[in-house]
């Protein structure tokens, strides 16, 4: 009984550490992916340009 007992125990603490372990993992992922300089240089974003179209004078 006391074995089935310390394998339990084992059980939940290798599963809290797989979790810690799997948000460690997947928050470093999202750091670099969004907040980091080095996700951030794969694609810079330009400027908007104002394009303002000559108009005709066709009243006249």
């Amino acid at each position: 009984m006391s074995n089935t007992k310390s394998l339990l125990a084992m059980t939940k603490k290798t599963t809290n550490l797989v979790g810690i372990i799997i948000t460690i993992l997947a928050g470093t992922y999202f750091f670099i992916s969004y907040c980091s300089e080095c996700g951030m240089t794969a694609e810079e974003v330009s400027g908007v340009e104002k394009v303002i179209p000559e108009t005709t004078d066709t009243l006249n």
